[in-house]
């Protein structure tokens, strides 16, 4: 086992423990982290805000507590001060999404809230508030969520199953998007823990902005192999044979999308696992559009757009 696997395993069982109402006692992120994130910053936001806004950044999860949580608040709440597009408040807390606390925020950010047990008021509040006007934005963990919930799920547009992907190549599938103006048009390499969805996923519902890059990813084409051969073998796991149901036979895996939902406005990225995301300057301002995408302040076409003609 690599130092990097044992570090990731003890950090996920440290923060299991002296759990209270499920709520963690996340530790500080290193000043040199916090210091790459300060200089991964835009000093502007993509648009002038319209009006004075306010992000609740909820961070709670009831599932694996991915370590990079507290490098997302930071990056989030500093992104926010240097570039005046938000406020943002930070919670782990259910009340906070109850109908008379929502009402104070313009869109919430969902930071790795992986398998959250989401009280049934929960769900209708923040059904509510997305319907009614407000914006929902979320990163990696966001989409490991509501497998019971029907709606939630189609909400975000995507159910995941598994992430048995990591170095790849990503296709910007929007390139005339001012949400995606930071990468050029151009694919570019990157690695992370690589999540991969199923229904109720698809283009018909979502404009998709980023997805890997397949002919330009042949490690996504060596890991489906392996997981149809390990579906298919006599000692094959149950979690074997669910994750191959997620290999695609268009090899169309989207990474981040937007919709509309109801009056509001959904962003999702699946990009977060790895602490070094959070300093990333480019996914930094992709996400910080995203995010004034959901606020309100970023008009885009977010209609749905039919898959690329090839892969």
């Amino acid at each position: 086992m690599n130092r990097l696997l044992m570090l990731t395993i003890l950090a996920a069982v440290s923060l299991t423990a002296n759990v209270v109402n499920g709520e963690r006692p996340w530790p500080a992120v290193p000043e040199a982290d916090v210091q790459k994130i300060r200089d991964a910053l835009p000093d502007r936001p993509q648009v002038p805000p319209q009006k004075p806004r306010k992000l609740l950044v909820f961070y709670r999860t009831d599932g694996f507590p991915h370590s990079v949580i507290p490098h997302f608040n930071t990056m989030l709440e500093l992104l926010g001060e240097k570039t005046g597009a938000y406020k943002a408040t930070l919670s782990q807390s259910y009340a906070d999404l109850q109908p008379e606390r929502l009402k104070e925020f313009d869109a919430v950010y969902f930071n790795n809230t992986c398998r959250m047990k989401t009280p049934e008021p929960v769900k209708a509040a923040l059904q509510d508030f997305v319907k009614g006007g407000k914006g929902f934005a979320g990163n990696h963990g966001a989409g490991d969520n509501w497998q019971d919930w029907p709606e939630g799920l189609e909400m975000i547009g995507a159910k995941f199953v598994c992430h048995p992907f990591g170095r790849i190549r990503i296709k910007v599938d929007d390139p005339d998007s001012p949400l995606t103006q930071v990468f050029g048009g151009q694919s570019f390499p990157f690695q992370d823990e690589i999540y991969v969805f199923t229904e109720p996923y698809s283009r018909a519902k979502l404009r998709v902005l980023l997805s890997i890059d397949y002919p330009n990813s042949p490690e996504v084409r060596r890991a489906e192999t392996r997981l149809r051969e390990r579906a298919a073998a006599p000692d094959a796991k149950p979690s074997d044979k669910q994750c191959v149901a997620a290999v695609r036979d268009d090899h169309d895996y989207a990474i981040a999308w937007i919709r509309r939902w109801g009056q509001g406005r959904v962003f999702y990225c699946s990009l977060g696992h790895a602490h070094e995301v959070t300093w990333d300057p480019a996914i930094v301002r992709f996400n910080l559009a995203g995010i004034q995408y959901a606020l309100g302040d970023l008009s885009v076409d977010d209609s749905p757009q039919a898959a690329p003609a090839s892969r």
